[in-house]
């Protein structure tokens, strides 16, 4: 029998950001706000890990980069309180007076902007265990970085998805749909034991109705019911047999909000989530295997315990 922990993560973005075609330069927050009225009754016995948003952008548009921290400051709090946990994420974008901000591609000038970053973190009064790079890349440099700055955990990785033949820095070729130590040369490979610990998005595969053939893509809740029942079929069909399972879901609030115009990939539906979730429990408890929700840091702890 086989442990499964299942964690739900959320990144904190804009509604305009994780869509067909993203606007970086959008900056409406109605999914977040959504997400903090209605999940924690949707949700009343999964603990969440939000990743929040602090970086330049908020910055040059607010004032400051704590700018999500401090206007939410008693939601957070209560996050806490409840059981949740808070990590980093920042979007490392060049931020124009005119046009969309554009994806700072250059190592060097990511690891001064993430030192620029953290140091205006050092007071916030969250302990902020984890980090996800926004648009879900790293060079050895940044991930290095990570280390040296304290951090023990990064939920970056999407196993297998190369994107940088289109010019973006995401490349994670080969990397491991599981926890892995990466090597501090090449973030996609594993790597020596280390004290960072990658934890990453997981991955499957499904084919939606635009799709000439299955698509990788990580493991979102948000998507049709037919289309989740899809990939947990592929899903069980390639489970590796591992003592210790982890499966890290990942979801930006605005998809679980409900939408005017339809959609072919997301249901735009707070009940389809919940239902897509329990569907994964099902299967789990359908091979005679345990389940647990835990946050990013706990699953991360218990694989260190049981795997290193």
């Amino acid at each position: 029998m086989s442990q499964h922990l299942i964690c739900l993560t959320i990144d904190t973005d804009p509604d305009g950001l994780n869509t067909h075609n993203p606007d970086r330069s959008d900056l409406s927050w109605d999914g977040l706000h959504f997400a903090m009225r209605e999940f924690y009754e949707a949700l009343p016995d999964i603990p969440l890990t939000w990743y929040v948003r602090a970086d330049g952008q908020l910055e040059a548009a607010y004032g400051s980069v704590r700018w999500m921290m401090e206007t939410y400051i008693d939601f957070w709090r209560e996050a806490i309180q409840r059981g949740d946990e808070l990590g980093w994420h920042p979007h490392l974008y060049s931020v124009p007076e005119q046009g969309e901000p554009q994806i700072i591609r250059e190592s060097e000038t990511a690891v001064a902007e993430l030192k620029r970053i953290h140091a205006r973190l050092q007071d916030v009064p969250f302990d902020l265990k984890s980090f996800r790079m926004g648009e879900a890349w790293h060079t050895a440099a940044t991930l290095n970085l990570l280390e040296q700055l304290g951090y023990t955990i990064d939920s970056t990785a999407i196993p297998d998805r190369d994107d940088s033949a289109s010019g973006h820095p995401r490349n994670w070729a080969g990397a491991p749909n599981y926890c892995y130590y990466p090597d501090n040369q090449s973030p996609h490979v594993v790597g020596t034991k280390r004290a960072l610990l990658e934890v990453p998005m997981n991955t499957w595969r499904f084919q939606a109705s635009y799709d000439k053939s299955p698509k990788l893509r990580y493991m979102n809740p948000c998507i049709h019911a037919d289309l989740w029942q899809q990939a947990l079929d592929y899903w069980q069909e390639n489970l590796p047999n591992h003592a210790l399972h982890i499966w890290n879901l990942i979801l930006h609030p605005a998809e679980a909000m409900p939408h005017d115009a339809p959609d072919l990939l997301y249901a735009y539906s707070l009940e389809v989530m919940v239902k897509n979730i329990n569907a994964l429990v099902q299967r789990i408890e359908g091979r005679g295997d345990s389940v647990a929700f835990t946050t990013i840091a706990h699953a991360a702890q218990q694989w260190r315990n049981v795997i290193a």
